[in-house]
């Protein structure tokens, strides 16, 4: 029974210390545009003289790029923004008010309590090897890491877990640059570069969190992110930070679920009874009088452009279809309607000595325009549209033979996961308020009549 315990107390804090990683270092997702589709591949088409020839899609489309750069290995010590909140620290004041033991003193006092949390095995005997555990605590000690009571130094020998597997990232070649990465380092940075980083994090952090219990003691730790900007958990708040140019979103505090981030971010909805403190990149409280950043404007601006690239194609099909040799008129599929029977002219019979001048008096600058390969009357009158887009999508599919290319499912799977994106965001997200309506000019009150003018 003891042994389960103990496993159960190693399984937890090892947790532990996998989200407090996972919050300290920047969680991106992977920048997209919205409009990413496939590389459309040349394919057929018959031309008006019932020839076959290839043609190519070609969209305008936006795309997110990330611009961010590693600091240089020459400048790392300078630059660093934990290694700057690292030497802006009071060592003295430290020492003073946070460190009342001796590493001897704090290992008598509590490690006979922190072996039950351990349990030893040969994960503890990794970690023993890489950073012996007295050698680490006078390190940790020596550079200002706060140590008053049994949950400091639980914490500071376990934090060794949190460099063992660095240290092991670090050393596989398919994962070292994620972790340098993560904390801001070039990718031909040393291990002793990172550890120094990583090390003097967790000294920032805890002093961040010591400075907070000692201001407001119902504040349950926090969280110091890369930029050295700590963020407290306070109940019931969760602090947000949505970039304004790329689809990265960022949660700390109180977990969320999946459904309640998306309703956060995509239309600034917040959880019944929830807090919600938006930041900047860096974990700076925004002001409250900006209005919540979401991402669901950019979903319509994406669907604006979606809208716009099907009008493009058909254009585009059309042009091309026009500069092709015309030597038929018959290059309509038979799903598509024939002409108006009123655009067509009776056949007439002339004499040829008449031909000449019959044709001066019928011909009009609008014979000499190409004629359009389809029919106009199967284009819809209006751009595309919520009320219309499929209709040119149908278009698009007789144009094609009656299938759609990949490149073009693609494009109308993601214009229709834009409109139910709309169709919620319309029932979710707080309407503006209408204006008042407005009055007529009064009426004017006849006067009454004086008896002259009866």
């Amino acid at each position: 029974m003891k042994k389960q315990i103990v496993l159960i107390s190693i399984s937890i804090f090892v947790i532990v210390i996998a989200i407090a990683i996972y919050f300290v270092i920047p969680q991106k997702k992977e920048a997209k545009s919205v409009l990413k589709i496939s590389t459309s591949e040349p394919h057929q088409h018959e031309g008006p003289g019932g020839n076959i020839v290839e043609h190519t899609h070609t969209y305008h489309l936006s795309s997110d790029e990330d611009v961010s750069k590693p600091l240089r290995p020459d400048i790392i010590s300078e630059k660093h923004p934990m290694l700057r909140q690292w030497k802006d620290l009071d060592l003295a004041a430290i020492r003073k008010n946070y460190q009342p033991f001796t590493v001897s003193e704090m290992i008598e006092k509590w490690d006979e309590k922190y072996e039950f949390y351990e349990g030893g095995g040969a994960l503890e005997a990794s970690v023993e090897s890489l950073y012996p555990k007295k050698e680490w605590l006078e390190h940790l000690r020596n550079w200002g890491n706060p140590f008053l009571d049994f949950g400091d130094y639980k914490m500071a020998v376990s934090k060794r877990y949190g460099m063992l597997w660095a240290k092991r990232d670090f050393d596989n070649p398919e994962d070292r640059a994620d972790v340098l990465s993560g904390y801001r380092l070039p990718s031909d940075a040393t291990w002793e570069e990172l550890e120094e980083v990583i090390t003097k994090y967790y000294i920032v952090a805890g002093n961040y969190n010591q400075r907070a219990r000692d201001a407001n003691p119902s504040i349950d730790g926090g969280v110091t992110n890369q930029d050295g900007v700590f963020t407290p958990f306070s109940e019931n708040t969760v602090y947000v930070y949505i970039s304004e140019d790329k689809p990265i979103s960022r949660f700390t505090g109180v977990q969320l679920t999946r459904k309640q981030e998306k309703n956060l971010t995509m239309y600034g909805v917040a959880p019944k009874g929830m807090t919600v403190v938006y930041t900047d990149e860096k974990g700076n409280p925004l002001p409250m009088s900006n209005p919540p950043p979401r991402f669901y404007e950019r979903r319509m601006k994406s669907l604006e452009e979606a809208q716009a690239n099907v009008q493009k194609l058909i254009a585009d099909h059309e042009t091309f279809l026009n500069s092709l040799p015309q030597q038929t008129q018959q290059v309509v599929p038979d799903k598509i309607a024939p002409v108006q029977q009123q655009d067509k002219q009776p056949p007439t019979h002339t004499h040829p000595d008449d031909q000449l001048n019959t044709q001066e008096t019928v011909k009009s600058p609008k014979d000499s325009e190409p004629k359009r390969q389809f029919p106009p009357e199967i284009l819809p009158p209006e751009p595309p549209g919520p009320h219309n887009i499929q209709q040119w999508f149908e278009i698009l599919q007789i144009i094609h033979g009656g299938e759609l290319p990949n490149d073009l499912k693609e494009l109308q799977e993601v214009i229709k996961e834009l409109e139910a994106i709309r169709k919620i965001g319309r029932e979710m997200m707080p309407q503006p308020p209408r204006p008042p309506e407005r009055s007529g000019p009064p009426k004017r009150s006849t006067p009454p009549r004086t008896p002259s003018e009866k």
